[in-house]
């Protein structure tokens, strides 16, 4: 349930429990609140119920969602009070995760004091409910070594490390990320130039809210305060494009709050009539690279966010991803969540304008990949279909479930033989897996003969993949001018049609204007589902060509400018007039055991589960490849996994493909196999 939208956008005097009561559940996605400080200020004689408080705003965060919590101890008896470690574990025993442990620290010190230190910060706790839904962190802290490329280095016996060399295209940024130690300048105007504001005695700095709004909240979010005071929270929320929510207790409080957001909403008025007012930009030049810019394949072994990070804006000319899919696949740690927003925003920055993504996805979880990917600024642009027919039954029978339950026992009626291990995703028909036999059994009791056939999911036959696009600059025609990519490549993924398909009584002037093939579509097949279809429909034909006097088809002599998926240059066909079966047009096979093991030694074996077939990657991977220019084209492949994508875009043509991938046995076999396949290509 969401908040009645009478309420976004308000300020209400109302006790924050209170008002809190009447909210439904899992609906903020981010607070911020800094509650009295161990009575330190009276507030209008109110008092605190911090547990209460506590208790609702778990209710009401989202999954996903943050608080975060500014408090001080007071001096209670002569020392500290430790309130605020109470508060911290308490919020921990609700359910809370400690994302983080923040120092908000003031340039100026507070009152001197004879028998301690002034006190100069206070902390802030950034509690999530789960992982953080939405993680931003701001880089403002100047790099002393910007623009060099990033050292190599390697440990030694002796545990110490030594520089070996230089990364071919990463540089370090100009900013790096702040620490987790934040300061700001308070007092005298400093806080806000809001001059009526100072009526709070405890007021709270603008740009550290706006920080922390920036760092744990996505544009358009609902940002709540339930002790909002002068209305700091509200006012930066508003001038950061989210929504906002606030209660106050205290009358004199409420009424500077309202008249501070009077004034935020004619600012921010002014602030989007000023944007949409603005004049056109035409865009920058590309930069370009030139010839001796570094070529080759490369994975680095590393988180995907943490490499990113790292990363120069604008590198990329496109992404080719097989991320977890978010299913807990065959119980892989690897495969708990979907990659996050913040990773597809780093992939977004790291990218050019126009840049192609390509990436796979799971039938049950492709919603929320796409929805992340769209939420980090990425437009999604198709979704292409590659349909398999090796898909392993992953369905619980009902009718055996009621009789374990009721301790019923069926009569055996026979056995079956079956093979241990799965498939469906990544499954391999030709690995080796040990066989079982099992009993097969009647339904034991009338329950169970009552649900006998039902189960309770489909087998899996397909995966989807999203095609995505950074924004352009400019048009079409500006982005390719100035940055060198933003156009599928569909004369180079043609789908080819064999010469024998096709009535072989042909004229020199039918194979000059032979076309180039067919047009490549969305959807993809392996060979068990091509031969299922095509025994539905073993003679289709294709449509009749019209003749055309053109003149201007790419092909070389008679051999196509593209091979479609599997790659390869075959006869240019006189017309559309082949026969056959459907699957002739959008066919690729599953990886075997040879192509998942190739590059390994003797007795060892590629043991992930989800190997994508190398034709269809080198085919996806094709399909993103800008055409060839002055400098160099350069793919990410971020999951890299055991190294298909990277060997498919190997085969594509791309001059320069940088994988990442954290587990240290994939890439050990990623990198054997790119090995062997570079020799095989020699």
């Amino acid at each position: 349930m969401m908040i009645n939208p009478k309420f976004i956008n308000t300020i209400i005097l109302c006790d924050c429990v209170v008002g809190m009561a009447g909210m439904p559940d899992a609906c903020i996605p981010f607070t911020m609140a800094s509650p009295p400080y161990d009575h330190i200020r009276k507030y209008g004689g109110q008092r605190f119920d911090f547990e209460a408080t506590a208790l609702q705003l778990y209710r009401i965060t989202m999954e996903g969602g943050v608080v975060v919590w500014i408090v001080r101890d007071a001096i209670v008896n002569g020392g500290e009070s430790g309130t605020i470690a109470r508060q911290q574990l308490y919020f921990l025993d609700l359910g809370f995760r400690l994302h983080a442990t923040m120092v908000m620290k003031t340039k100026r010190t507070g009152l001197p004091q004879q028998v301690r230190y002034p006190t100069q910060f206070e902390y802030a706790f950034v509690f999530s409910k789960g992982r953080p839904r939405t993680i931003n962190l701001i880089r403002d802290r100047r790099n002393s070594t910007a623009g060099q490329r990033h050292k190599i280095h390697r440990e030694r016996d002796d545990g110490r490390r030594e520089t070996v060399g230089y990364h071919p295209f990463k540089v370090v940024g100009k900013y790096g990320l702040r620490g987790n130690v934040w300061e700001y300048d308070v007092g005298g105007g400093k806080s806000t130039t809001d001059e009526f504001a100072f009526g709070h005695p405890a007021l709270m700095h603008e740009q550290m809210a706006e920080d922390h709004i920036l760092s744990w909240s996505r544009p358009g979010d609902l940002v709540f305060d339930p002790m909002c005071g002068s209305g700091t929270t509200c006012k930066m929320a508003l001038l950061n494009n989210r929504r906002y929510l606030g209660f106050e207790i205290h009358g004199p409080y409420f009424q500077i709050a309202q008249k501070r957001m009077r004034r935020a909403h004619e600012q921010h008025r002014r602030d989007l009539d000023e944007y949409f007012e603005m004049p056109y930009r035409p865009p920058t030049p590309a930069i370009r690279y030139g010839k001796k810019s570094s070529r080759g394949t490369s994975i680095e072994t590393a988180d995907v966010p943490e490499v990113l990070s790292t990363i120069a804006d604008d590198t990329f000319d496109a992404v080719l991803s097989d991320p977890p899919y978010g299913l807990g696949f065959m119980a892989q740690a690897w495969d708990g969540t979907l990659p996050p927003v913040s990773v597809w925003q780093e992939l977004l920055r790291v990218c050019k304008p126009g840049a192609w993504l390509l990436g796979f996805g799971g039938a049950r979880t492709y919603h929320r990949l796409a929805c992340h990917i769209e939420d980090a600024g990425w437009l999604i642009k198709d979704c292409l279909l590659w349909i398999y027919g090796q898909g392993l039954p992953k369905s619980f029978n009902i009718s055996k479930a009621i009789d374990r339950k009721l301790g019923a026992k069926g009569k055996a009626i026979g056995t079956k033989t079956q093979r241990n291990g799965a498939s469906g995703i990544g499954y391999n028909r030709f690995r080796d897996h040990a066989r079982t036999r099992g009993k097969i059994s009647l339904p034991g009791s009338p329950e169970a003969q009552q649900w006998s056939g039902y189960r309770t999911a489909l087998k899996p036959a397909y995966e989807p993949i999203v095609l995505a696009m950074t924004p352009l600059n400019g048009t079409y025609a500006d982005n390719a001018l100035n940055h060198g990519v933003g156009g599928l490549n569909i004369d180079g993924c043609r789908i080819d049609c064999a010469a024998e398909d096709h009535d072989e009584r042909r004229t020199s002037a039918l194979i000059t204007s032979a076309p180039e093939g067919r047009f490549p579509s969305n959807l993809m097949f392996d060979d068990e589902a091509a031969r299922m279809l095509d025994r539905c429909n073993p003679h289709s034909k294709g449509g009749k060509r019209r003749r055309s006097g053109r003149r201007d088809l790419k092909h070389k002599g008679n051999q196509l400018y593209g091979g479609g998926i599997g790659g390869g240059e075959q006869q240019a066909p006189d017309n559309y007039g082949d026969a056959g079966g459907p699957s002739r047009f959008f066919y690729c096979p599953k990886a075997n055991k040879k192509e998942r093991n190739h590059g390994l030694p003797a007795g060892q074996k590629n043991a992930h589960t989800c190997v994508k077939p190398i034709a269809l990657c080198e085919y996806l991977a094709r399909l993103i490849l800008p055409p060839e220019r002055e400098d160099i084209r350069r793919l990410l492949v971020p999951y890299a996994g055991t190294g298909s994508e990277m060997i498919g875009a190997m085969a594509a043509g791309w001059e320069t493909i940088f994988g990442i991938e954290r587990d240290a046995e994939s890439v050990r076999i990623a990198e054997a196999r790119i090995e062997a396949w570079k020799k095989g290509t020699e």
